[in-house]
């Protein structure tokens, strides 16, 4: 996540909008991704014990567990984290994920389902995370 953000700082502040890089907002990213790496890498190698075989219809099971139980549970866990380290009380986490839930879930239907198809029918278990992280 941190990489994504240093990428994501650097198009803003060319953009004109971001004055300078936000050192702080990138460790927060990198506190944050650090947390949430092992959570995939153990659900992901919960889910190939589940099903182990790569064919379509396992694939299609997989990605729709991911769209929803990991997803949802990400997004929370990204708007609680990054909301704590930003000394946010719980229920301002809270509010901010009543505002953002429904948009950042749809978005994510949107962009991860093809990309978990390439993770769930062509990587190894064990190249997920990597893969993930370079998605994200």
């Amino acid at each position: 996540m941190a990489i994504g953000d240093w990428v994501q700082q650097e198009v803003e502040i060319h953009a004109k909008l971001l004055p300078a890089f936000d050192w702080s907002r990138a460790a927060r990213m990198l506190i944050v991704g650090t947390v949430m790496g092992p959570l995939h890498h153990y659900y992901y190698i919960y889910l190939d014990k589940l099903m182990p075989l790569a064919n379509l219809k396992t694939v299609a099971i997989k990605i729709i567990s991911d769209q929803l139980f990991a997803s949802p549970a990400t997004i929370l866990c990204f708007f609680y984290g990054m909301g704590v380290l930003e000394k946010k009380t719980i229920s301002q986490c809270t509010e901010e994920i009543k505002q953002k839930f429904v948009y950042t879930y749809l978005g994510d239907c949107l962009f991860w389902p093809p990309v978990q198809f390439v993770n769930f029918y062509y990587l190894p278990t064990h190249y997920r995370v990597f893969y993930i992280n370079i998605a994200t």
